[in-house]
């Protein structure tokens, strides 16, 4: 069935209509976009959402958890993540990690690479892993659980075949071999991202 959700304010990619109208096809795609306030429409859904605003959803690339969920507690956390999410308006999720024991991490990753094999309509889409990572400076580890902290060496490098679940990393570049790690990461299709803490001024400022 067609719906239609009328009289709305509407943000656009390049321009925002005051009062205008979304028509939505049986799969609950846009099909039109109107410019005005759209009438009722025989064998349509009609919404009057005068004084509402509809936005493109939000893609939130680092999420520790939601209501009570944590990334790292459970094997279907994601998937659990993915169904709660769309409330908030967010269509798309990076699930996101603190340091933490290998097994956890799998297990994680697996989850991960399960929830994207299998999306469920109307949930979030669940986008590869940003790894806050086990590879960071012990003296600026800020919440990262110190004894969970690794040297980075690019055989210890997570990761799941076909880059289904794995592709953020970030590792502090004050640390000996964190380049070459990045380097080997990034030969593998992932996004590494070196950052120094040790040369930040507001951790020299401590």
């Amino acid at each position: 069935m067609t719906t239609i959700l009328s009289g709305a304010r509407l943000v656009l990619p390049d321009s925002t209509i005051e009062r205008g109208s979304l028509v939505l096809d049986d799969d609950g795609l846009i099909a039109d976009v109107w410019t005005e306030p759209m009438p009722k429409a025989p064998g349509s859904e009609w919404h009057d959402l005068t004084g509402r605003i509809i936005v493109p959803g939000f893609i939130d690339v680092h999420v520790h958890g939601v209501e009570g969920c944590d990334t790292l507690a459970t094997a279907d956390a994601a998937a659990t993540l993915a169904a709660k999410l769309p409330k908030y308006g967010v269509t798309g999720f990076c699930p996101t990690t603190v340091a933490c024991p290998p097994a956890a991490l799998r297990r994680l990753l697996d989850g991960i690479r399960a929830a994207r094999l299998n999306p469920v309509p109307g949930h979030a889409a669940v986008l590869p892993a940003h790894l806050e990572s086990n590879f960071i400076n012990p003296d600026f580890r800020g919440a990262q659980p110190v004894t969970c902290l690794r040297r980075p060496t690019s055989e210890k490098l997570p990761g799941v075949p076909g880059g289904l679940a794995f592709s953020g990393l970030e590792i502090l570049d004050e640390i000996a071999q964190a380049r070459p790690a990045c380097s080997a990461s990034t030969s593998k299709g992932r996004i590494s991202t070196p950052t120094s803490s040790a040369r930040s001024p507001r951790s020299r400022a401590r």
